[in-house]
């Protein structure tokens, strides 16, 4: 997943919410799992949804965390082996619901499955994370060296109903010198 460069930067005049919960680092250079830790990195960021007319939906006071790659992946791994079960009868329900021309039951049973994968992020609390603030605007400083991680999650409602959006982006697509946007461009759509 690549990022657009240039002309998607919005205007950077409202100022980022306050951020910044930063993992420990300890004397052998590494964090408190073990991730080598180098100079502080801070990324300045946006985080937007186009609506059907494309006018930008700014994700407000969503929780946006950076993570090593090799920890997000076996952590992500782990956790979504936990919540599988659930994840696998969710959708099973909704194609059964569908199959019974139920699509209002089909629809809430698809929002189950998003907040559950959404929630499952919130189990990588001790990564150091920030909040979007009004205008979709953050900002986060970490100390991990490459490769990492950023990822954060959005919804999109429009006409009555709720698109759950995931956003995964590893270091080597982020320039820490641009701003980075996160936009229906480099999204996954979780559920419609």
């Amino acid at each position: 997943m690549l990022l657009e460069s240039g002309a998607q930067a919005q205007s950077k005049s409202a100022d980022p919410a306050p951020v910044n919960q930063e993992v420990g680092q300890n004397r052998k250079g590494t964090d408190d799992f073990g991730e080598t830790v180098a100079a502080a990195t801070v990324l300045h960021g946006q985080c937007y949804l186009l609506d059907q007319n494309n006018s930008p939906q700014k994700q407000k006071n969503v929780m946006v965390w950076v993570c090593g790659a090799d920890r997000f992946r076996s952590l992500d791994s782990w956790i979504f082996s936990q919540i599988k079960g659930k994840l696998d009868d969710l959708i099973g329900r909704a194609n059964e619901a569908m199959a019974q021309r139920q699509p209002e039951r089909a629809r809430a049973l698809l929002d189950e499955y998003a907040d559950t994968l959404e929630n499952r992020w919130g189990m990588l609390a001790n990564c150091p994370c920030t909040k979007t603030n009004e205008d979709g605007k953050f900002e986060l400083t970490h100390h991990l060296k490459p490769p990492y991680v950023i990822f954060t999650y959005g919804r999109l409602t429009a006409d009555g109903k709720v698109a759950h959006y995931v956003w995964r982006l590893r270091s080597d697509n982020i320039d820490p010198a641009k701003e980075l946007i996160l936009s229906n461009d480099n999204a996954i759509l979780v559920s419609k």
